[in-house]
């Protein structure tokens, strides 16, 4: 699916589920879980939140470890991120800034990518800090995370991750292509684009968002390959929401409208994805 050439509420925490995945653990699966549950348990005795975060998020999404483990450390994950990321709480790699007279969430985000090179959303800053935008007060100290932020798409768990640096912070459920569709591989959000025109593959017409037969939702996250080339493929949402958890697109990376919006508000242009069975 591929729109046309774009014109130039903080995210829910989604519960869900880590599906079994069909290919077979490497032999020393255990081993590492071993590891890690000992490393997690070492960070619980040092009553450090942030700490506790960064060993339970770094291992939340990675396939290494065996589904039903993951299912565990994803929902602890989930609640550490609401305690620690997104909260007034220190935390390590995160830097401040003070609002000043007459500021707004879209300067102070345009400051410090000029003065920091830190690319954050305004609905990035405005959900780790709890503020809304009309709370705004001179003087005010705002939380700034120094991380990027990325994605993961797991083709085999219909699930999208959104990391801040190696962690884990949020998750959606997703729709994928039919047919391995889905091209795994390193990506780039190259452009970003509300209520986008949409091109039907069969038959050629071009529809504006609204139109009937119109099916990929109000918000499309368009995808550039290693070379900075469009690929014609991305992240939106979807007429359908019944296909999210199915393979059922035509390659294309299906959102809930809830979830998409959210999504679109909270990552940057030039963030990174990874799709991965």
């Amino acid at each position: 699916v591929r729109p046309v050439a774009p014109t130039p509420a903080p995210p829910a925490d989604v519960p869900g589920r880590v599906e079994s995945r069909p290919q077979s653990r490497p032999a020393d699966a255990s081993s590492l879980v071993v590891a890690a549950e000992a490393a997690i348990m070492d960070a619980r005795r040092g009553d450090d939140a942030e700490t506790l975060r960064r060993a339970v998020s770094s291992r939340a999404w990675d396939d290494r470890f065996p589904a039903d483990v993951r299912v565990r450390w994803l929902d602890e994950s989930r609640r550490l991120a609401r305690r620690v990321v997104f909260s007034a709480t220190p935390m390590t790699n995160a830097t401040s800034v003070t609002v000043k007279e007459g500021d707004h969430y879209v300067g102070i985000c345009q400051r410090l990518k000029k003065e920091q090179r830190l690319s954050v959303t305004p609905a990035f800053l405005e959900l780790v800090n709890g503020v809304k935008p009309a709370a705004l007060r001179p003087k005010m100290t705002l939380k700034v995370p120094t991380e990027p932020l990325s994605l993961v798409v797991d083709k085999d768990e219909f699930r999208l991750y959104v990391l801040l640096g190696d962690c884990h912070v949020l998750d959606y459920e997703v729709g994928i292509g039919r047919d391995e569709k889905t091209a795994e591989g390193a990506y780039t959000i190259q452009w970003k684009t509300k209520n986008p025109t949409w091109t039907d593959p069969k038959s050629g017409k071009l529809l504006a968002y609204g139109q009937p037969g119109h099916v990929i939702g109000n918000r499309w996250m368009g995808f550039a390959n290693a070379e900075g080339g469009r690929t014609g493929f991305g992240i939106h949402g979807t007429a359908e929401p019944a296909s999210v958890g199915k393979a059922q697109s035509d390659g294309c990376i299906r959102l809930r409208t809830p979830d998409v919006e959210a999504l679109f508000d909270l990552v940057p242009t030039g963030a990174k994805v990874v799709v991965r069975r």
